[in-house]
Parts: C-alpha cells; sequence; structure tokens
C-alpha cells in the first residue's frame, strides 16, 4: 500500500472515501470533523451529490457538512489511511468525480 506522507490530508475537512462492492460500484464519503491527537482522526459518513451518466452509472461527489450518522473515532494507520469497518478509506479531493453504479443497475 502506498504510504500518505501529507498531514494535511488528516486536518479538520479533509474528505475521504471507500469503494467497494461486488458486481457493482458503491462509493462512501467521509469527512474529518476533529483531529484529537496526531494519530486519530473523528470523521463522520457524508452524503453524495449524484449526477446520473446512464441508467446504469452515477458520478458521485462528497457534499461536506451533510452528515449522516455518527462521529467514529478511528486510528490513522502507519501508511496513513483510515481503517473503516474492512475497507481502508483514502484521501479523495472533493472536487473529483467518483465513478458508481446505480440504484437502477444493481443497489
Amino acid at each position: 500500500m502506498e504510504t500518505i506522507n501529507n498531514k494535511n490530508s488528516h486536518k479538520v475537512g479533509s474528505i475521504f472515501s471507500t469503494t467497494w462492492g461486488y458486481d457493482q460500484t458503491n462509493v462512501e464519503f467521509y469527512e474529518v470533523t476533529e483531529r484529537p491527537s496526531p494519530h486519530f482522526v473523528v470523521i463522520r459518513e457524508i452524503g453524495q451529490n449524484v449526477e446520473a451518466e446512464s441508467w446504469s452509472s452515477n458520478r458521485v461527489t462528497p457534499a461536506p457538512g451533510r452528515y449522516i450518522g455518527d462521529p467514529i473515532r478511528k486510528k490513522i494507520t502507519p501508511n496513513g489511511l483510515i481503517k473503516i469497518d474492512h475497507i481502508y478509506a483514502t484521501p479523495t479531493d472533493p472536487e473529483k468525480s467518483h465513478y458508481a453504479t446505480s440504484v437502477y443497475a444493481g443497489h
């Protein structure tokens, strides 16, 4: 795994994403809401802005501040990732769209 050396990627307001799925692509976004120590962050899942690309796919971007669920305290891995359940979240550019399977094609 690639090491993330940019300490700014873990500052409050930074966005992380996960991508997962079998026969479909699901994307989830998380916003750093607190940085209680050098080794921990508090994140919250955030909503998505969805732009239909076709009947089977969408382009999604994070919606900072549109929180889903409660805050979660997570340890930053030695290579700079954040492990959420069994998936690693990586820093993402909030302006960059991500491919996701549409609700009509497999969710």
